[in-house]
């Protein structure tokens, strides 16, 4: 039971109307009300606490005679607040729509459970008729495909009549564009400086921008480098730019100087409107010696609730899910939930072991987890979301952004990987995932030690939740190339200003202009300058035409020849570089427990890994990796004999072959460690497939084009020879381009390749699918979803001729 007492809550009503600084107490009060369902008691108060201070929104939470009553007699001032995203907003929700027609550029800062992206999907559709041509730039495809989604059934319930996609395309018509800054840069290169045709650039999570201590200084895996260059780049152009950030209210002097360089005006907004309760341990009874046991004990007293498991890593996932299974009741599967399963077992499950997020769902669980198939990430919180799971196991890919309504988050850890913390702004949008306006007004989160436990208090209490641009401001640590090319030199060192002036003046002696190297936008112009002089020193007319043929096996995929095609630009790049004198650690730089891309035998390793995921058949491709391992292993093993049982045996045979990333396959017990198999592979697919192949080639491609038209005046034809149709063949598939529509709503390739064998074209599909045998009964659930957000019948009418 709440408690409140009347005589408290009116207390509070009349303190908070004297000052207005104290409206969070009302809303806290209101919470408690709402949560413990006892508002009834007070409802007349709740009625003067939701119009004095004008929260409106939280008439979500009244029944609907109570919401009659309260419009009756408050008709006129709540109609203003009234919306079409959400039906009522809160004080200093919609005020933000004046804001945005009133300033060209704003950053937003809010705590996560504020309605920042309602509040920019409110504005658009208030003004549908003068917006034409929006982006939407987010730093990763979970938050893309959860926004895809959304304003596909936005885009169809309202007749808005956009063109909405993820591929960067000309600015023309009317488009919505949802593009990691990586396709940002490729859609600037369609476009060049015709940035001003947009009407609205959205950039949510801004405080990616922000580089950590923990994060390497090196170009490809530190993105926060090109969000910053992003952030530039749409002040600079565009016509309206919406900045988004969570939590970072202290302006810093680097951030002031940002937005003062760029008239960007700053808005906080400190009012949360859902609560979070921390608990501690010794609040409830959690069984078990380990964070995994622990958390099957709480799961099985939450199991009727809505749960978010947070891990820092998939290796307690894979645990929790083992130990759940082992202890678990059976549950019957049916409907929906059952399909999907089948479908992961049929596609995902090697006759050796059962793959961990079909056997989660085989539990009524989901894993959520940055390497694996979109469509099955979308699935799991589309299930979640309709109560057909109860639990979501999720890493930082989940809680960087993805909404759903949850009562409870157990949280195992407060880092993320193996050893990195979380910084302040990670944590507060991780327990931001746990309650939902106008769903769950409190949500609990349960700290499984007390470690656990200070750790989030201290961090949910510190002040110290703030922005630093690094584009803006000085700092000790080395810059990279890539930073010295976007930055003032006022905010550089001497020896950085240097290195600077060494660059341009090699882009002189090789008479490049700056508007010939604003090309390849993800990566530094040393490194368009080495390639460029390797070019100029190496290529004979013969090597020119070698390098275009090899172009056009990639861009046709030619079976047979593909692999040596890339193996080949991938060596030249290599040799590129170490001509130079560049060491292949700065071109190709590797984490930890990732295949690099050549090993010390100079084999190309993605070239193998390659080979496997074309198969188009996750079961196929895992076992023949396990082949490829077990004979690389024996193979190792037979040169010196003996019988081994224990890894750490055998890690310094491994370490003088070179060969000691094979061990990453095995289990201390020199067990295969199948897990790492379906980890790796997806890994590949995410990481290398879907980003550095790509990553690596258009920016080959770009130089490439660029000497031929410097030094023989040739022009290539950008039909035959185009970056974005190696960029989309790598993230999106062979068959990308023919079946555009189907690949942009997730429809992966498994499906694509059995419509595609049975020769049906895109235009006879919609007919013809119902009937496919090839097709399980999940797949057409799919394609049903697609038709039904994709035909001219709402959203509702769809699901109601289904059923």
């Amino acid at each position: 039971m709440s408690s409140i007492n009347r005589f408290d809550l009116l207390c509070k009503i009349n303190d908070a109307s004297l000052n207005n600084d104290n409206i969070q107490s009302i809303i806290d009060c209101l919470n408690e009300l709402f949560y413990d369902n006892t508002y009834k008691k007070h409802l007349d108060l709740v009625f003067i606490a939701i119009s004095l201070f004008q929260l409106y929104g939280f008439l979500a939470y009244l029944e609907d005679d109570e919401k009659n009553i309260f419009l009756n007699t408050d008709i006129w001032r709540s109609l203003s607040y009234k919306g079409i995203i959400l039906d009522y907003y809160n004080r200093g929700q919609l005020s933000l729509i004046n804001e945005l027609e009133n300033n060209n550029k704003l950053l937003l800062s809010a705590p996560t459970s504020f309605g920042k992206t309602s509040i920019i999907l409110e504005y658009i559709l208030q003004n549908k008729t003068k917006i034409n041509i929006i982006i939407f730039i987010l730093p990763t495809n979970s938050l893309i495909e959860e926004l895809y989604i959304k304003l596909l059934r936005y885009n169809k319930n309202n007749n808005l009549n956009y063109k909405i996609t993820h591929e960067p395309d000309r600015l023309q018509g009317r488009n919505i564009f949802l593009l990691t800054p990586e396709r940002f840069f490729m859609m600037y290169q369609i476009n060049k400086n015709n940035l001003v045709k947009v009407d609205l650039i959205v950039m949510d999570e801004m405080y990616k921008i922000r580089a950590e201590d923990k994060e390497s200084r090196d170009l490809l895996n530190n993105r926060s480098f090109r969000f910053r260059k992003v952030a530039d780049m749409i002040a600079k152009y565009a016509k309206k730019v919406f900045y988004l950030s969570p939590f970072t209210y202290n302006d810093t002097e680097s951030m002031t100087a940002f937005m003062k360089e760029n008239n960007v005006k700053k808005i906080n907004r400190k009012i949360e409107f859902v609560n979070k309760k921390i608990i501690s341990p010794d609040k409830t009874i959690i069984m078990g010696k380990n964070k995994s046991e622990k958390t099957v004990s709480l799961l099985k007293k939450l199991r009727k609730e809505k749960n978010i498991v947070y891990v820092s890593a998939r290796d307690l996932a894979s645990e929790i899910i083992k130990k759940f299974d082992e202890q678990g009741d059976e549950i019957e599967l049916s409907g929906r939930l059952k399909e999907f399963y089948l479908h992961l077992k049929n596609n995902y499950v090697i006759s050796e072991y059962e793959w961990d997020v079909a056997c989660a769902i085989r539990n009524g669980i989901g894993i959520y987890i940055a390497p694996m198939p979109r469509y099955i990430k979308r699935e799991i919180v589309s299930l979640y979301e309709n109560n057909e799971i109860s639990t979501i196991i999720v890493t930082t890919a989940f809680t960087e952004g993805v909404n759903c309504n949850a009562k409870n988050m157990i949280l195992t850890s407060t880092y993320t990987g193996k050893n990195i913390p979380l910084s302040q702004i990670d944590l507060l949008n991780t327990i931001g995932r746990v309650g939902r306006f106008s769903k769950e007004c409190i949500g609990n989160i349960y700290c499984i030690d007390d470690d656990t436990y200070k750790k989030v208090i201290e961090l949910k209490n510190a002040d110290s939740c703030y922005l630093e641009n690094d584009n803006y401001r000085k700092i000790d640590i080395i810059r990279s190339d890539y930073e010295l090319d976007m930055m003032d030199n006022s905010f550089l060192k001497e020896e950085e200003i240097r290195r600077k002036k060494d660059i341009e003046e090699e882009q002189l002696r090789l008479k490049l202009l700056n508007d010939d190297l604003n090309i390849s936008l993800n990566v530094s112009k040393r490194w368009k300058l080495i390639l460029y002089k390797y070019f100029k020193h190496v290529l004979t007319p013969d090597e020119i035409q070698l390098r275009k043929d090899k172009f056009n096996i990639i861009l046709n995929s030619q079976e047979g020849q593909f692999k040596d095609a890339l193996s080949f630009f991938f060596s030249d790049l290599r040799d590129a570089f170490e001509m130079m004198g560049i060491n292949r650690r700065e071109l190709f730089p590797n984490r930890n427990g990732e295949v690099p891309a050549f090993d010390r035998n100079n084999q190309f390793l993605w070239g193998r890994l390659y080979g496997n995921y074309v198969l188009g058949d996750v079961k196929k491709s895992i076992q023949n990796n396990i082949k490829y391992i077990m004979r690389q292993y024996n193979l190792i093993l037979g040169e010196i004999g003996g019988v081994f049982r224990e890894k750490k045996d055998i890690e310094n045979i491994f370490k003088k072959k070179g060969s000691e990333w094979i061990l990453q396959y095995f289990t201390q017990k020199l067990e295969l460690n199948y897990s790492k198999f379906y980890s790796e592979y997806f890994k590949f697919v995410s990481f290398v497939m879907e980003y550095k192949i790509p990553f690596y080639l258009t920016f080959y491609l770009s130089i490439f084009n660029l000497f031929l038209k410097k030094e023989y005046d040739e022009v290539i034809d950008e039909n035959r020879m185009n970056e974005k149709d190696i960029m989309l063949l790598f993230e999106e598939g062979v068959l990308s381009l023919e079946y555009k529509k189907l690949t942009d709503f997730g429809i992966p390739m498994i499906t694509i390749n059995k419509i595609k064998k049975c020769n049906i074209e895109l235009p006879q599909l919609q007919k013809e699918y119902m009937n496919m045998n090839e097709l399980d009964s999940y797949e057409k659930m799919m394609l049903y979803d697609y038709y039904s957000l994709n035909s001219t019948e709402s959203v509702n009418d769809c699901v109601n001729r289904q059923d």
